[in-house]
Formats: structure tokens, sequence, C-alpha cells
């Protein structure tokens, strides 16, 4: 019956894969298959399938995947729709992320972090916006990446943003202003209460700075 389902999904016989897999899958099995079928692109039928599994959270995983894979192709207002229709905070949060990140990627700074605000969850919030410094200065845009850094509520999480900064200003030669910008981080760090977390940190901090 799963196989069933699987291969006529493989083969292209869309309407009878959706059929059997509200017969035959579990919510685990309709999941995979959305997820499949999103990695390919047929995000219509992916969605589809969605539509039959009842477990919310099943639901709100498999949406959370198919989100992630529009944004990667670019498809950015179907990937917020997706997101959108998530129930779930945490997956939601999670798909949001993966969008934001995504557009950066892409170069849509703006949209990325107007998408990465829009993150209820502050510890995915943070790294999200990490991942978006990075990307905007690895395009050169290290002021962009500095304002973008300080948007990070989160101490450790800031720090880290700051040290992927420093290592792609080194990169580009600009040596100096990457050895401030690295000072900056461990001061940010050193600050951090949880002496585990703040030993963390600077262990982070020191691996970026052998990088650059």
């Amino acid at each position: 019956g799963k196989t069933a389902a699987f291969l006529l999904g493989e083969t292209g016989q869309v309407e009878g894969a959706i059929e059997v897999a509200g017969l035959v899958l579990d919510e685990n099995g309709k999941k995979e298959l959305a997820t499949n079928w999103a990695v390919k692109r047929l995000f219509e039928h992916a969605l589809k399938v969605t539509e039959g599994i009842e477990d919310a959270r099943w639901q709100a995983w498999a949406l959370s995947e198919i989100a992630e894979e529009l944004a990667k192709v670019g498809m950015v207002e179907q990937a917020m729709e997706t997101a959108e229709r998530i129930e779930d905070a945490w997956r939601q949060a999670r798909a949001l992320s993966g969008i934001a990140v995504g557009m950066a990627k892409a170069r849509m700074f703006e949209k990325a972090i107007e998408t990465a605000e829009r993150i209820e969850d502050a510890w995915r919030r943070a790294r999200a916006l990490r991942e978006i410094t990075v990307e905007m200065a690895k395009a050169g845009m290290f002021e962009q990446a500095m304002e973008t850094a300080e948007r990070i509520e989160d101490a450790r999480v800031r720090a880290e943003a700051l040290s992927g900064i420093a290592v792609e200003m080194a990169k580009a030669g600009m040596v100096e202003k990457a050895k401030k910008v690295f000072e900056q981080a461990t001061k940010i760090a050193e600050r951090i209460g949880d002496a585990l977390v703040r030993g963390e940190a600077l262990g982070g901090i020191a691996v970026e700075m052998a990088k650059a």
C-alpha cells in the first residue's frame, strides 16, 4: 500500500497517488510523500497531500518543509502563505527561519530581515538574523551586516554573528577592521553571565579567529 502511493507519485500519476495515500498511508507516510513532492517542485500536489493529514503536528511538519522548499526556488510569496497556514508555533518559527535564510542566500536581504523579525521564538529569530548577517558580509555589505547584527538580542548569537562578519572582512583583506570586530565580539561574549555559555562563546570566537 505505502509502496503503491510512492510508485504512483514517482510515475507522475498524482491524483491516483493522493487517493492511495489517503487510504493506505499513516500520517508520517503522508508527510514524507508531501515532502518528496516538494523537493521535486510539485508544490501544488504536495500541498494537496497535506490537506489529508489529520494530525496537526504532522501537518505542521509537512507545511514547514514545503515552505522551505518554496523559498529555496525563490517562490517567496507562496512560501510565506504556506508558513502562515502552520498552526504549531515552533514549526512556523522553523519555517520562517528557513525562508529568511533562503532569501538571504538569494541576496533578498531586506525581505529576509522582515521575515526574520516575524519569528516569535527569540532563539530562532536570533539564529536567522545571524545567518543573514553572514550572507550580507559574504556579499561585501559589511556596514549593513554590522547594523543587522545589532538587532540580535541574544548576546552569544550576536557575538557569533560579529565573528562571522570579521572572517569575511579578513578574507576581503580588511585585516585591521576584522581585528576590531573580533574584539567587539569578544567583549560581548565576556559579559555573558552564564559561565558555560560564556566559555562556549569565547571558544567559538577563537575558532573563527583561526579561520581568519
